[in-house]
């Protein structure tokens, strides 16, 4: 064991370097609070702009937006990650509802209530901008597609455009979205129906400004349009006699894109019909037999 002599003057050493120590802590303590009162001094100009310039940036930004799980890997920039940025971007994105006016639903089985109440703040926060609304298929049986519907019924006179995909038959809901879509313009219908069984769409024939149509596996016998209206009608997988039916009743079209897969037995009962289309400057046709 050290002397007396030698253990104190080893304290002595100790003292003296606490000493240095604090004294250094002292003087980083101040440089730090200078550190910060010069970045609090710095403005960044991103935060400075006005914020309907912001909002202006922002909705460029924002691409594709969906609830829950694609089945394909697309690009999605939402404006939930903008707003977890800070309190001002916060803001500002609760503040612009056009930023909350695009949506592709992606319902599953995974669903739960947090997902429908963030469907619900996405379209409130939409306020009354037009909506552009994209509901992809569920499996079958599946009664997510009712809720779903239940919730954009409260919002029919503000869709915009609507594309909806339906995996198992059943009549659309007339009840839940239905009466008089004031601001549809462009409407897209997919459908697989197994074994060929009608999927009865009747909920858009009142819809005054409806004007393009796109359906894929949507029977013409089993939609009912205001197809007089229309400028713009895109559709495949049908009979030629149930397109002339349809086509006849089209004397607005100016673009038509048409695919048919069937027999070639289906032009023999229409070899001697003609259709006059006077406005039509756009056709794309494929034949498939």
């Amino acid at each position: 064991m050290a002397s007396p002599s030698a253990l104190r003057a080893r304290l002595t050493e100790i003292n003296e370097e606490m000493d240095a120590l604090k004294a250094r802590l002292r003087l980083l303590a101040i440089e730090r609070r200078k550190v910060i009162g010069d970045l609090d001094c710095i403005v960044y100009p991103v935060l400075t702009l006005p914020p309907e310039i912001t909002s202006e940036i922002f909705s460029h930004y924002v691409l594709d937006p969906h609830l829950g799980r694609p089945r394909t890997s697309t690009p999605s920039r939402g404006p939930f990650a903008l707003a977890g940025v800070c309190q001002s971007w916060r803001d500002i994105c609760f503040s612009t509802p056009c930023l909350w006016a695009s949506l592709r639903i992606h319902p599953d089985q995974a669903w739960v209530a947090d997902d429908f109440f963030h469907l619900k703040c996405c379209l409130q926060r939409a306020e009354n901008h037009p909506l552009d609304l994209h509901v992809s298929a569920c499996e079958p049986r599946s009664t997510l597609p009712m809720q779903i519907y239940s919730i954009l019924s409260h919002y029919v006179p503000q869709i915009r455009a609507f594309t909806f995909s339906l995996d198992t038959p059943f009549s659309f809901p007339n009840e839940e979205i239905g009466g008089r879509v004031p601001l549809l313009t462009k409407l897209t219908v997919n459908i697989t129906a197994k074994n060929n069984t009608p999927v009865m769409v009747t909920a858009f024939r009142d819809a005054p400004r409806l004007r393009e149509v796109c359906l894929s596996g949507a029977s013409l016998r089993w939609i009912s349009l205001p197809w007089i209206q229309l400028t713009h009608l895109e559709y495949s997988d049908e009979t030629v006699p149930s397109c002339l039916q349809v086509l006849e009743e089209t004397p607005n079209l100016e673009v038509l894109d048409v695919s048919l897969a069937r027999s070639h037995s289906d032009w023999v009962v229409v070899t001697a019909r003609y259709l006059t289309l006077p406005r039509l400057h756009t056709l794309r046709f494929s034949y498939d037999p």
